[in-house]
């Protein structure tokens, strides 16, 4: 059966599906997707259609076809002219947030494998899975890709402890690596420059009092605060956060683009955040970041190249906040090197989700290779 799908690519260009959290206003995966696309275009020749939330800002964000995710007869006759459908990065197999998302995503596996396509999980993360039925139903299409990379070695393992992938299974980095930032930090001079991106969860408001204070305990080092909001979702958020630091000079953004996230990095000097992406630009930049940790990807992360700059999200405190703070500021030429150099590794094991990819299609490479 691998064989066979693994060679149903046969026409000039590869049509794609494309399955992943996207038209619901989260520029972390909107920024996969981007990568992802941004890296085939120079490698082969492809269409793409994304499932989506929002079908006609998918359209205008990304220039490829989008359909949405609950109009199952029309994502039904795109998968039977697929070659592949490709889970495009995130942590699709989890129930953290919902067995019901779980489920979903389960169920557009089997689907696919059902119908002959060839569905392939890119830079993913594994669970949390805390039911036993999650990680059956996980187990259950994991067994039926054709090629699973995991951005992560916890998300790796749980795989293997899950079931029989080692064949089919490698480790790489977040798709977001595979883009080239348009800048890099410059060390801060007379202003310091903090960015906080938190979102909401569990206990949030107790959480933004500790970071709050941490931060205005600093208040004669650090000149300024930008709230970015990498989510819809994180807008009230930080909202929130602005008016506990009414203190200082505070800003608060909402970018609705990726160029738009790229320029509110702009200028940024040191990082806290809760989410994943706004950790992963941060090293890209090479800014020196504070993670708070609501999710064992956010510490899987972290655990990479700066794991004692992660405060789990249960037990922060302003004292941790405002110590951690201290380091990256007085450390800061030495942490944006690590950040950098780590940067640089991910960029490579990020561009090997493209390879292996590929290579499972027998695909020649083009340039200029478009989406439609």
């Amino acid at each position: 059966m691998e064989n066979r799908l693994s060679m149903k690519a046969t026409s000039k260009e590869l049509r794609i599906l494309l399955i992943g959290y996207f038209g619901h206003g989260n520029l972390g995966d909107e920024m996969m997707l981007h990568a992802f696309l941004y890296g085939l275009r120079d490698r082969v020749k492809f269409s793409a259609c994304a499932i989506s939330g929002s079908p006609d800002e998918t359209r205008q964000m990304h220039s490829i076809a989008a359909i949405n995710k609950f109009n199952i007869a029309s994502i039904v006759e795109f998968m039977r002219k697929a070659d592949v459908v490709v889970g495009c990065g995130g942590s699709l197999l989890q129930d953290a947030t919902s067995f019901r998302s779980l489920a979903y995503y389960v169920g557009l596996i089997v689907l696919s494998r059902s119908l002959g396509v060839a569905p392939v999980l890119l830079a993913q993360g594994l669970g949390p899975l805390r039911r036993r039925i999650s990680r059956h139903l996980a187990a259950l299409a994991l067994r039926r890709c054709l090629l699973i990379t995991f951005r992560d070695e916890v998300s790796l393992e749980l795989a293997k402890k899950l079931c029989a992938v080692h064949d089919k299974a490698f480790l790489t980095a977040d798709l977001a690596f595979i883009l080239t930032p348009p800048y890099e930090a410059k060390p801060p001079q007379e202003n310091l420059w903090l960015a906080v991106a938190m979102r909401p969860w569990r206990g949030v408001d107790e959480v933004l009092a500790h970071v709050a204070d941490g931060i205005l305990q600093l208040k004669h080092r650090i000149s300024a605060v930008r709230c970015i909001s990498f989510s819809r979702d994180d807008i009230e958020v930080s909202e929130k956060l602005s008016l506990l630091l009414k203190q200082m000079k505070v800003e608060v953004v909402a970018p609705r683009s990726i160029e738009e996230l790229w320029e509110a990095m702009k200028s940024v000097h040191l990082l806290i955040g809760s989410r994943l992406h706004s950790l992963i630009l941060a090293c890209m930049l090479g800014i020196p970041s504070i993670a708070i940790s609501y999710d064992p990807k956010v510490e899987a992360f972290m655990k990479g190249w700066a794991s004692r700059f992660c405060i789990p999200w249960e037990g922060v405190s302003s004292d941790a906040v405002k110590e951690r703070l201290v380091e990256c500021i007085d450390g800061w030429r030495e942490l944006r090197d690590n950040a950098m150099e780590f940067a640089h590794a991910s960029k490579g094991l990020s561009k090997l989700n493209l390879e292996l990819f590929l290579s499972k299609f027998h695909c020649p490479c083009s340039n200029g290779s478009e989406g439609t």
